[in-house]
């Protein structure tokens, strides 16, 4: 059965060239180069109809791009975004043209997504009448439906983005999507500027329209307690590649990846109140510059020598999990004790 959204080996990196003065020093020097940025790394992602799969990792980790791809708002250097096997976007004179509107984005940060000027039943209208979903006679009522199954009342259609709260704002980011009649949603750190209250709200939210519109959401996060409670898959990311994806429960409980033990760990919890605090040590090199090996081995406390060498391949690690790192190939030689990337 094919997956609704699919990812399929997909690779995004991005050119930096030299700027003029960079390129007159580098003329003297000789040391004027293009920066190629490896911002996503050869990943392979599935999202089934009506499920929600959390994309985690830390900031600078690639979650963004591999979402902007899988919405088709950026094309992959390779492989492939596909909606029921057909492309997502397709390239238009070097940019993104996206084929369907079945997958919407839900940006960070709602209010720089709204023109301050332009009334938000403007702003959520303006997709549907220009795809041709909903004509100009059916438009407010295309408005009101949208803000109505997030919560706000359909007056709302007429204020402008500053007179609303955070949570508002988030919500109205939502409406807009919906308005396109979505199949899929990537909704990228929906929640992050958002206090705990508001950000149950909004979560319930996403729920509520999974259950009653048959919505498959790839829901992007750094907060392994919201993945928790939205998402019934996880996927780990690190610096470009996945390293694990599986069950949320089971991944959380028995972590593959010696990186998502870390960030499990990192997150204070109610029942560990006398345990020590251990965040996952290092930080994250640079896309510029990748490890060569297993991108984590220069944070993993028990790497090997093979993990400087030899980037690891997912695989299956239990029924429904696959997890990335050499302590899958073989049993860690006597004495070693390794469980390194």
């Amino acid at each position: 059965m094919t997956a609704l959204l699919s990812l399929d080996g997909v690779s995004k990196r991005f050119v930096r060239r030299p700027s003029l003065s960079e390129r007159i020093v580098g003329a003297l020097t000789g040391g004027a180069k293009s920066e190629i940025v490896r911002a996503v790394d050869g990943v392979s992602l599935d999202l089934e109809r009506s499920e929600v799969v959390g994309l985690v990792g830390e900031s600078g980790c690639g979650k963004s791009t591999l979402g902007r791809i899988a919405a088709g708002l950026l094309l992959p250097t390779e492989g492939r975004a596909l909606l029921d096997g057909a492309p997502v976007a397709d390239d238009s004179d070097g940019r993104a043209a996206k084929r369907t509107t079945a997958v919407q984005m839900i940006f960070q940060d709602p209010y720089a997504s709204l023109k301050p000027r332009i009334r938000v039943g403007v702003a959520i209208a303006e997709g549907p009448l220009a795809h041709g979903l909903t004509d100009r006679p059916s438009a407010r009522e295309t408005v009101a439906a949208a803000l109505r199954r997030v919560g706000l009342d359909p007056a709302f259609a007429a204020r402008y983005p500053h007179q609303f709260s955070g949570g508002q704002r988030a919500r109205i980011g939502i409406a807009r999507a919906l308005a396109m009649n979505p199949r899929a949603l990537v909704a990228d750190e929906a929640v992050a500027a958002l206090d705990v209250s508001i950000q149950a709200q909004v979560l319930n939210t996403f729920l509520d329209l999974r259950r009653d519109l048959d919505l498959a959401i790839l829901f992007i996060s750094h907060d392994l307690g919201v993945v928790g409670h939205l998402a019934d898959r996880v996927a780990i990311m690190y610096l470009g590649r996945v390293v694990e994806t599986g069950p949320v429960g089971a991944v959380f409980a028995e972590p593959a990846h010696p990186y998502t033990r870390g960030l499990i760990e990192a997150v204070p919890r109610l029942d560990r109140r006398r345990a020590s605090f251990h965040p996952v040590r290092g930080e994250i090199p640079s896309p510029l510059d990748p490890p060569r090996g297993c991108h984590f081995h220069p944070r993993c406390p028990q790497a090997m020598s093979r993990c400087r060498e030899q980037a690891p391949v997912l695989r299956e690690v239990a029924p429904g999990r696959v997890g990335s790192g050499h302590q899958h190939d073989a049993p860690p030689t006597p004495g070693r004790g390794c469980r390194g990337g």
